[in-house]
């Protein structure tokens, strides 16, 4: 009678690439030599590949047969620490389907966020850099797609919450965007339309002057025409409704103002302010009538 095939237990693998390099393996951390947090970096990030290809990327400075023969190693070094945490089939190298990654976790949440996943983007500010410290080339790159990733994900996610008249959470990620990237026009942009959402046009204009200042002693430019406009045409509004008797009521005057090609803004702003669509489109003069009652609405003149 032949003997049964070894069975190996099911383990809880986690393998952690933001804010540094651990492995955990069923609640305790598991030290590594360089070779073998190389490489199960690299296939976390960059996902099944060939053998020979892992092989030259990882050891591209020495001959064919020797990376080769390096890789042979690390990869039994790998699996005396959990069985299969290196799958190797048909020439094929990829992490074992039991290791939960940090970093695919965080790009799922990121994606989701497009699809409306709004509860779990509170984890989107709370994580560090890739890999610091580590300055491959394949590093480099999947460090800053993630940075880009995360940023998009927090900009939608304060529109999203701005949407629903959540500002509190929509502010976090819009100061959180701005915090990871101190220049980036987008980010400011989501920062003053909630402002504008609630109506706290100080606010917006105050956030305006600091990024407009900043970009002056950095760069030496100006903010983008349209990120002026959408403050400038506020106050103007702001001042024609106050020249002309008065502030609409509340609710009547929605903004919708694109600040791009295709990038319609969602976020409601009670402001009598003169209503953009695309840029394809023209201009709206947004005016204030008397309707016959004692009250005034708003009404649209297009330039002739």
């Amino acid at each position: 009678m032949g003997s049964a095939a070894p069975t190996h237990p099911t383990r809880r693998v986690r393998l952690e690439l933001l804010d540094g390099f651990r492995l955990v393996v069923d609640g305790a951390r598991v030290d590594l030599i360089t070779s073998a947090q190389r490489l199960l970096a690299f296939l976390a990030l960059r996902g099944p590949l060939a053998r020979v290809a892992v092989a030259g990327t990882l050891w591209a400075d020495v001959p064919d047969d020797h990376a080769l023969g390096s890789l042979r190693t690390t990869i039994w070094r790998c699996n005396r620490i959990v069985h299969g945490l290196v799958a190797v089939e048909r020439g094929q190298l990829a992490l074992a389907d039991l290791v939960h990654v940090d970093v695919t976790e965080l790009a799922s949440t990121l994606w989701g966020l497009d699809h409306r996943a709004h509860d779990r983007v509170s984890c989107l500010g709370s994580r560090g850099e890739l890999l610091p410290g580590w300055y491959d080339d394949w590093v480099t790159f999947e460090r800053e797609r993630l940075r880009h990733l995360r940023l998009h994900g927090l900009e939608t996610a304060a529109r999203e919450y701005a949407a629903r008249g959540h500002y509190a959470a929509s502010l976090e990620c819009a100061l959180e965007a701005v915090r990871c990237e101190p220049l980036r026009e987008s980010a400011h942009r989501a920062v003053i339309l909630v402002h504008l959402a609630e109506n706290n046009v100080a606010e917006a204009l105050r956030e305006y002057e600091r990024f407009r200042q900043l970009l002056l002693d950095q760069l030496g430019i100006e903010p983008s025409e349209q990120l002026a406009n959408l403050v400038l045409r506020t106050v103007e509004g702001l001042r024609r409704s106050a020249a002309e008797g008065g502030r609409p009521r509340e609710g009547w005057t929605v903004v919708t103002k694109s600040l791009g090609a295709d990038d319609a803004c969602p976020i409601p702003c009670r402001h009598a302010v003169p209503a953009v669509g695309e840029s394809r489109c023209r201009p709206t003069d947004r005016t204030l009538r008397d309707r016959g009652d004692g009250h005034r609405q708003a009404t649209d003149r297009r330039p002739g």
